[in-house]
């Protein structure tokens, strides 16, 4: 894992790697890999990253949205719950995450402790699937959905993602692999940067 993500990492965009650094997470039921933002404390976002995983169902490459609720007004789950309120946002949101592709969807998790309690403590967290949205039909009622869904769940956590699943022939062509990675996360780290209102003028 960490011999592909250094090959990933080094051929990512260069605005890319001046922000981020990789970050190797916990071996538990996957093995994943973030490029983590700087971790300055004016940084909202922070804790939001681009990420490499191995899952039991093959290789997922994700854009992950966590920190806070949808009532936190300086937190990221927050940020993005109001944002979901602008019309202007939505249009532009709904006009990204279709460029993306069928292979790519929008999961909403409950984040607990690593017991399963609400509250969120340092040292682990557990991340419970609640919603599962493919993005090749995205409209302005799936929108509302994730909003009231983000509303209703203590602690939210976002990914949008693509995931390359196990028998695709993709995951035995290395070259290609690495290309279709870098792509993807690019497109992936363009999605954040709209969240995190960093688009390019």
């Amino acid at each position: 894992m960490t011999a592909f993500v250094n090959l990933i990492y080094d051929k990512m965009p260069a605005k890319i790697k001046r922000v981020t650094t990789p970050y190797h997470g916990k071996f538990t039921k996957t093995c994943w890999v973030a490029m983590k933002q700087a971790q300055r404390s004016d940084n909202t976002f922070k804790n939001c990253n681009l990420c490499i995983e191995i899952q039991a169902s093959g290789l997922c490459l994700q854009t992950v949205i966590r920190d806070g609720k949808s009532s936190d007004p300086q937190k990221p789950i927050g940020i993005l719950s109001k944002q979901l309120q602008s019309e202007k946002f939505k249009s532009k949101f709904i006009s990204e995450l279709s460029k993306l592709g069928k292979d790519y969807s929008l999961v909403i998790y409950r984040r607990t402790d690593t017991k399963g309690i609400d509250r969120i403590l340092p040292g682990g967290e557990r991340w419970n699937q609640k919603a599962w949205i493919a993005l090749d039909n995205i409209d302005t009622t799936s929108l509302e959905f994730i909003k009231q869904l983000l509303g209703h769940i203590e602690y939210p956590g976002v990914t949008i993602q693509r995931e390359i699943r196990r028998g695709d022939p993709l995951l035995t062509q290395p070259k290609l692999l690495i290309n279709e990675t870098i792509e993807s996360l690019t497109k992936l780290d363009k999605i954040l940067n709209l969240i995190m209102n960093q688009t390019e003028k």
